[in-house]
């Protein structure tokens, strides 16, 4: 996690598909229709 922390771009993808927004309710990844589940950080490095 001190990883996405440092890096700036990679805690903005962090959010939009990890972190679930309050007012939304799911992520703003899944709002956009880009993914159809809340990824894991796991999911997000194996991706990269």
């Amino acid at each position: 996690m001190l990883l996405l922390v440092t890096i700036p771009a990679g805690s903005r993808i962090a959010i939009r598909f990890c972190r679930i927004h309050n007012t939304l309710r799911v992520t703003p990844a899944m709002a956009a229709g880009v993914t159809n589940h809340i990824w894991t950080i796991e999911e997000l490095f194996a991706s990269a």
